[in-house]
């Protein structure tokens, strides 16, 4: 459950995706994914909404959930405790 950004778009300022990853696909990132936190509580949710039915049945393929009502976080909290 690390929380990373990558940028949406080469050479656009201020164009970006946040992301909690829930698999382990360290060995596939470039070096160009900023990894700067970890889900401490709530991991469930991230892996209910990572398991919700998508539009594209391809792994690996842009997916974008097929009821996107069902598809959102409420509330987050970020916190700068170690």
């Amino acid at each position: 459950g690390y929380v990373a950004m990558a940028s949406t778009a080469a050479g656009v300022g201020g164009s970006s995706q946040f992301y909690i990853n829930v698999n382990d696909n360290s060995g596939s990132l470039d070096g160009k994914y900023a990894v700067f936190g970890k889900v401490i509580v709530g991991m469930d949710a991230a892996n209910a909404l990572a398991n919700l039915p998508t539009t594209n049945q391809y792994p690996n393929a842009l997916n974008q959930p097929a009821d996107p009502s069902h598809a959102m976080l409420i509330s987050v909290t970020i916190s700068n405790s170690q």
